[in-house]
């Protein structure tokens, strides 16, 4: 049972890992119903978490090196012996020190899967059609000019967060050709 985290920042090979514990959770939203049981509507997979229970030679430098990987809070590999998980973050760390374990650093690593999502912003204009934002989520200097052009009655919104998602209840003709190519793959698949 060995592990190897890849960083950015740096490599670190866990010759000796004690335990490890690995949790992988499927959250079920329940909503009560008049008569029976509960109704689930959705699931969503939870964060995965892994702890490794490891001896580890040259204590200072590898507590150095975790301190380094924790604090630079980007995510990287990390390959088990069941599993190469990906986008993971150190959460706690937890280092006994003993007479009994004065040349190794006997260390208790929590790492937990970082969820990164990507969302999309989109500028509603009227209400006749959606258009994608420029990159960095600014609007474009036209359609900027437009909507203070308009009079705030008459505008629908200046803009909408929505993910992935194209704005087809907020147009009334349907998504424009731009929304549909930033439309996810899943929601190509399910129409």
């Amino acid at each position: 049972m060995s592990a190897i985290i890849v960083s950015p920042v740096a490599v670190l090979p866990i010759p000796v890992t004690v335990s490890e514990q690995h949790v992988s959770t499927l959250e079920m939203t329940e909503n009560p119903v008049e008569t029976g049981a509960s109704m689930v509507d959705h699931a969503y997979r939870k964060p995965r978490k892994i702890t490794l229970d490891s001896a580890l030679p040259l204590p200072q430098a590898t507590w150095q090196v975790i301190k380094r990987i924790q604090q630079d809070r980007r995510p990287f590999t990390l390959v088990t012996g069941l599993d190469v998980y990906r986008s993971m973050l150190i959460k706690d760390v937890s280092v006994t020190r003993d007479p009994g374990s004065a040349l190794i650093l006997a260390a208790s690593i929590q790492l937990q899967e970082a969820l990164l999502v990507e969302t999309s912003r989109f500028a509603v204009q009227g209400g006749t059609g959606a258009a994608p934002s420029t990159a960095g989520g600014a609007s474009t200097p036209s359609a900027e000019k437009a909507a203070s052009d308009t009079p705030t009655q008459s505008r629908t919104a200046s803009t909408v967060h929505r993910g992935d998602t194209p704005l087809q209840d907020a147009v009334t003709e349907g998504p424009s050709p731009e929304a549909k190519r930033h439309r996810s793959i899943l929601a190509g698949i399910l129409q």
